[in-house]
């Protein structure tokens, strides 16, 4: 058995930068970590006497023939563009529920991706994943959203990701060994938040107002807050709460931003809870995603971690951390090896 992996992530800075229509007019920046929730996807085969080809598992199980018969659109798509593979039984789980706001249907696709150039026996670099997971997502299947979610699935880590206006996008990542990691991974906490939501959905009702007005400006400068925020990061001259105190003046504009450029959001009771949250001793607070619910992330000092969390009363909460590693592939003994060219595939 085969079992794909993929980390969610929590973005800090830039939101909405990210959609191509922002960074085609004025290019884009998002910085953000890699958590160490993810997305799984298991795959062994199915012997050649049984009935269907593939299967596939989630909230339900589709059985069919052809790859062209499922009804999930990103497994229809991939497999549909590797019609030679093995028959194969596939199911997905993650450590959170989806559509939560921390991009758990990116990670999947990146899974799903990675899981498939392995049985074919390619290797593709974390940025080619993403691009392929970009390209299904945004362009195929035409389903709203920004490109953040599957660089970090893919690549992991804490990083600025940049997007030129033609489409180009750079890498900055801050070392996995760095100390201001280690503080940041004291200081964040998730706090769920609503329920879940058609993240696509919202996305798509976020991007129609992306360009009008003065919400291309305000985008422009979470952009700008991005990209201070790890040159801030990566000065050796400056301690780690320094860095974490920056990182949390940035984000409370950038919620500030979040706010004036979703007006058809109903985000006043999130905003009440990071309110509070702030009022107890976080540095800031946000609401992780596009939508209107899924988890509020807080960062907090560690000392204060325990008077936010008595502010808000909350009894359910979580503590992640950075995931320096991005999708990876892991191979579980037993079962015959799964090749592209297994049992006639």
């Amino acid at each position: 058995m085969l079992v794909a992996k993929a980390p969610l992530r929590v973005n800090f800075l830039g939101g909405g930068s990210d959609f191509p229509e922002v960074f085609n007019l004025q290019g884009g920046a998002v910085f953000g970590a890699a958590i160490n929730l993810s997305v799984y996807l298991s795959a062994s085969l199915i012997p050649p006497f049984a009935n269907e080809k593939f299967r596939f598992t989630y909230r339900k199980t589709e059985s069919v023939d052809l790859a062209s018969e499922f009804e999930h659109p990103v497994v229809r798509q991939v497999l549909s563009e590797n019609s030679w593979l093995p028959p194969l039984n596939l199911a997905t789980m993650s450590d959170v529920p989806g559509n939560s706001g921390l991009g758990s249907s990116s990670s999947f696709t990146v899974s799903l991706i990675h899981l498939v150039s392995y049985i074919k026996g390619i290797s593709l670099p974390a940025i080619d994943i993403a691009k392929q997971a970009i390209r299904v997502e945004r362009e195929i299947l035409n389903e709203a959203g920004g490109w953040q979610d599957q660089l970090h699935a893919s690549n992991g880590g804490l990083s600025l990701y940049t997007f030129d206006s033609d489409g180009k996008i750079s890498i900055d990542s801050v070392p996995g060994n760095d100390p201001v990691i280690g503080l940041l991974n004291e200081s964040m906490l998730l706090i769920p938040f609503g329920g879940a939501r058609n993240s696509s959905e919202l996305s798509n009702r976020y991007r129609q107002g992306l360009t009008q007005g003065n919400i291309l400006q305000l985008i422009r400068e979470n952009a700008d807050l991005a990209i201070t925020t790890l040159q801030i990061f990566k000065d050796e001259s400056l301690e780690p709460n320094d860095k974490i105190n920056h990182l949390g003046n940035a984000m409370g504009r950038a919620w500030e931003i979040k706010l004036e450029t979703s007006p058809n959001a109903n985000l006043l009771e999130a905003d009440l809870l990071i309110t509070k949250g702030v009022a107890s001793g976080a540095l800031a607070g946000k609401l992780c995603g596009a939508g209107e619910s899924g988890f509020v992330f807080f960062l907090v000092l560690p000392e204060n971690k325990l008077k936010v969390l008595e502010g808000l009363a909350t009894s359910v909460s979580f503590s992640p951390s950075v995931s320096i590693e991005g999708s990876s592939i892991n191979l579980t003994h037993g079962g015959p090896k799964i090749g592209s060219k297994t049992w006639g595939g």
